[in-house]
């Protein structure tokens, strides 16, 4: 069985985020702000003994609503290709104030 190369996840997002009305937003350095951490990798088997392998990636950070009816339906419905495999929820928080 031929393998495709893994492409990095994109912290940044891209027609993923934008079509659930959100973008992340850049930091000062030019590179996304965001903190993304590595979860455990996750094998299932599939009919015909066919794998799928995913790597799920923990993001942190703050997002930039653009669309909000839009971003109220992307924690119901989940965002990015693997959703059926649990990954792809958004958990949402109040942004922290930092104190001064």
């Amino acid at each position: 069985m031929k393998r495709r190369p893994r492409r990095p996840p994109n912290p940044r997002g891209g027609r993923s985020t934008r079509r659930h009305g959100f973008v992340v937003p850049v930091s000062r350095q030019g590179t996304p702000d965001v903190a993304p951490t590595p979860a455990p990798r996750l094998v299932r088997k599939k009919r015909k003994a066919r794998r799928v392998v995913i790597d799920p990636v923990r993001y942190d950070g703050h997002p930039v609503v653009t669309d909000l009816d839009a971003f109220t339906a992307a924690p119901v419905d989940g965002v990015g290709r693997a959703r059926a495999y649990g990954c792809g929820p958004l958990s949402l928080a109040p942004a922290r104030s930092i104190p001064s």
